[in-house]
């Protein structure tokens, strides 16, 4: 029976087993923390490359960046281990199938599909590029979908630092020639403008199912240098029988352009500009946000910047309104009219709405808040994060029982809905579970769990309707 090699005396790598994969240079094999119990994941370098020294250099260089660079779309370094057959990097072991797969299996997915997976990715390579690496094979097979829809970045068998040429072997530069950035291609210093331009060619190969420039040969020296001035043909004209939408060629466009300069200023930004287009807001109006009191050098506030200044005047027969109570008088009737006015604009949804847009689009509209309201933290206390993310900088917690004002229209980011608000000086965005529930919502509620009727009804009408 065969036995398997136990790394630290705590890793028990089942290499007598076929392999959950093998690259150029590594192969990875499936294992079992002793310890814990728990599966992991267990690369070394194949036997032939054992005693190449510039390739175990590589090899401990991956394991550096994996160690520095900790997110939740990364993979997670577990282990380092030299033992008696090499150099080990102990990973956890994923569950679920790479992007590459994904595709091969159910074909081009939908832009608001890619959005969520797009936005997950980018947040790992931003964390990569804040402490000074670039991936550098940001292909669709680097890209891991889990079964429980978390996409993580894997394989950093070429990631450097910034900032500098790209490594060769010989007079081969590293890389996957489909998706190399055209600096990367043509030797000249990286930096995470390559990942950028990387990760928008994947996003075109998941929206129509072929590669960037997949009329070329992507090693051809002619189709490297084709790179460096041109964009390729884009989305909506390589497969137009998909009928994507016509903003993904500007949005897609805008990640391949030729020059590092022209590209999204990060990956996170090409991922918010993706992500507004694939999910726009529910909301697309605002309403003119509460001012706050001017303080003076000595500390004390003063009146309301857009109140009139009122000078008292003492009269025996007419008393003067405290200009305080009139600013506070103003901003309860504007309240009450936006509740008003948003009370009219589902009035006018429910008489003319259902025919043009249907029931979904009704509850969409009064199951949310209203930009400029306020409304309290529920459900314990909450990251307000700088983006529309998880895995953004956290700016403040904010407790359960606060107070925070809604600044605008929300962000649908994979199936998750964010909220733009500002709690005191603080402006972030929390997760849509984290706010208290508005009057208008509430009764919407009740809605929402016959839509679905709704729809189904108006359908059996509109059957009967001739023409």
């Amino acid at each position: 029976m065969a036995v398997d090699t136990l790394l630290d005396n705590r890793y028990a790598i089942h290499d007598h087993e076929p392999s959950l994969g093998e690259g150029g240079m590594a192969v990875i094999y499936a294992g079992t923390d002793t310890q814990t119990d728990v599966e992991v994941a267990a690369k070394t370098l194949l036997p032939a490359y054992q005693g190449d020294a510039h390739r175990r250099a590589r090899f401990r260089n991956e394991a550096n960046v994996l160690r520095a660079v900790q997110n939740p779309h990364v993979v997670d370094l577990v282990d380092v281990i030299d033992g008696r057959r090499g150099t080990w990097i102990v990973m956890e072991r994923l569950q679920g199938e790479s992007l590459r797969d994904r595709l091969k299996r159910q074909g081009p997915a939908k832009p608001d599909a890619v959005a969520g997976w797009l936005t997950q990715v980018a947040a790992g390579l931003e964390e990569m590029h804040r402490r000074g690496y670039v991936h550098l094979d940001v292909t669709p097979q680097n890209i891991f979908l889990g079964h429980d829809g978390m996409v993580k970045l894997i394989d950093f068998g070429i990631a450097q630092e910034a900032y500098r040429r790209p490594q060769r072997e010989g007079d081969k530069l590293l890389g996957t020639a489909t998706y190399i950035s055209p600096e990367h291609g043509s030797g000249r210093d990286v930096t995470p403008a390559a990942d950028v331009y990387s990760l928008g060619c994947v996003v075109f190969e998941l929206l129509t199912g072929k590669k960037v420039f997949s009329e070329h040969d992507p090693s051809n020296d002619a189709t490297i240098a084709l790179r460096q001035d041109s964009v390729p043909e884009l989305p909506t004209s390589i497969a137009p029988e998909l009928r994507l939408p016509e903003w993904v060629d500007t949005v897609v466009a805008q990640a391949i352009m030729p020059n590092p300069a022209e590209r999204y200023p990060s990956a996170t930004a090409f991922a918010e500009a993706f992500a507004e287009k694939a999910n726009p807001p529910l909301l697309k109006f605002s309403w003119p946000r509460r001012s706050k009191p001017v303080v003076t050098a000595g500390g004390a506030p003063t009146a309301l910047i857009d109140e009139p200044v009122v000078r008292p005047q003492v009269t025996e027969t007419v008393p003067q309104r405290n200009p305080s109570r009139m600013g506070a008088w103003l901003r309860k009737e504007w309240r009450n009219t936006q509740r008003a006015l948003a009370m009219f604009a589902l009035m006018i949804a429910l008489i003319l709405g259902i025919p043009a847009i249907g029931g979904n689009a009704i509850a969409d509209f009064t199951l949310g808040f209203l930009p400029g309201s306020d409304t309290t933290v529920v459900n314990g206390n909450w990251n307000l994060r700088a983006s529309a993310n998880t895995a953004s900088e956290v700016q403040a917690v904010v407790q359960e029982g606060d107070k925070v004002q809604v600044t605008g229209a929300p962000k649908l980011v994979g199936t998750d809905l964010w909220w733009p608000v500002e709690s005191g000086d603080t402006s972030g965005w929390v997760h849509d579970d984290a706010l208290k529930r508005t009057w208008l919502m509430n009764r919407a509620a009740g809605y929402v769990e016959t839509r679905e009727d709704i729809d189904s009804i108006w359908n059996t009408a509109t059957g009967w309707l001739p023409g």
